[in-house]
């Protein structure tokens, strides 16, 4: 059966002081720890709000967990969709420049990880959900990114016309996954560098992701050139034949 996003109580859309507390605390706890390590009353305790009141706004984990991920969510696809439309009116109509576009989506996140804790933390908590075994979380990425992504994926098309659709989201998706791990796991690179990269720079990180990025998107098509071996291959057999 399809797992789905339970549908929140009412109170859970009224604004207040005490729900706000909630979701700042849960975005924190759910980053630092897994979902199922964590509990409401460790929420509760976390946001200093009687569990009882945690359970009037929400009703369950699941829909604060949803709760948390998707307020933060809206933000982020609010802000790549302004970047996305100005990237095409820069391009005057035509296909927006490779680079242009892919630091059009990736840039909200950077913009986010400066804005405080509580965003930083719903980046570790976005790269954890694409690994944690959630039997929620696909239809929770689905209801959060679904539009954007879509809008993305056909101005990438537009961009990369030697690609297939196939072929696109592919490497759409490589890039979701390089980008994201590169700023949450990134502690990495200092060992590997011997210190020479700062885990902590962002800008840097994005600099280096984002022209390896447009290089996969530049690649010949990888079907295509399967395809054209295969060609070759019967062509060389027909000569044999012949």
């Amino acid at each position: 059966m399809k797992a789905t996003t339970p549908a929140k109580p009412a109170a859970a859309a009224v604004r207040s002081p005490n729900r706000d507390k909630i979701l700042d605390a849960a975005e924190i706890e759910f980053a630092t720890h897994s979902y199922e390590s964590c509990s409401l009353r460790m929420i509760a305790e976390s946001s200093g709000v009687n569990l009882g009141l945690l359970h009037y706004y929400f009703g369950s984990k699941q829909a604060l967990f949803a709760a948390v991920f998707l307020r933060r969510s809206a933000t982020l696809v609010e802000r790549r969709t302004a970047l996305l439309v100005e990237a095409k009116r820069a391009a005057g109509g035509g296909p927006v420049p490779l680079e242009d576009l892919i630091r059009s989506f990736i840039t909200p996140t950077i913009e986010m990880i400066k804005q405080g804790e509580g965003p930083k933390a719903f980046i570790r908590l976005h790269s954890r959900l694409r690994t944690e075994p959630l039997d929620f979380a696909r239809d929770l990425r689905r209801s959060a990114f679904n539009s954007v992504n879509f809008a993305f994926i056909k101005a990438f098309a537009e961009t990369c016309p030697h690609l297939s659709r196939a072929s696109i989201v592919w490497r759409f998706t490589a890039m979701v996954g390089a980008y994201l791990f590169l700023i949450s796991q990134s502690g990495r690179v200092e060992d590997l560098s011997e210190g020479a990269c700062d885990p902590s720079d962002v800008d840097s990180a994005i600099d280096q992701a984002i022209p390896f990025i447009a290089a996969g998107f530049l690649a010949p098509d990888v079907r295509k050139r399967g395809q054209r071996g295969a060609k070759k291959a019967a062509n060389g057999k027909a000569a044999l034949a012949g």
